[in-house]
């Protein structure tokens, strides 16, 4: 008889509880490029949340070397808290969402013209044989 998994602390897994719990609600993997259009989308979305916070920071570190360090400190635990807050896996949902709503409307777009083209073509060809 095969002996229980047990966590190295020790305790066994309840089997009631779900065991592949992803922590994203798209698990769709994606490539590295992919990926990365996502996650720069995703950044994008933060710092326009956080746009106030981040144009405050910029502003008193503007013209400053060494003294932004102390001079900025508020600005700066404001900007960060910002944008821990918003920095989260739904917002990475989103980011995801929008990459594919993005990708299906470009898809759409390019059936669309593909279709007028092929539609003008065939009008023309009607055209000649007259």
């Amino acid at each position: 008889m095969p002996r229980p998994i047990v966590n190295p602390a020790g305790s066994v897994p309840d089997p009631s509880q779900e065991r592949y719990s992803l922590p994203s609600k798209n698990p769709l993997p994606l490539s590295f490029a992919q990926e990365s259009q996502v996650r720069d989308q995703y950044y994008a979305n933060v710092r326009a949340i956080c746009a106030e916070e981040i144009r405050r920071y910029a502003d008193c570190a503007r013209g400053r070397t060494f003294s932004m360090v102390w001079k900025c400190k508020e600005q700066q635990k404001a900007m960060n808290s910002c944008m821990i807050l918003h920095a989260t896996q739904e917002e990475q949902d989103r980011a995801r969402e929008e990459w594919f709503k993005k990708r299906i409307e470009k898809a759409e777009r390019v059936k669309r013209r593909k279709e007028r083209e092929e539609a003008e073509a065939a009008a023309a060809g009607g055209k000649e044989l007259r």
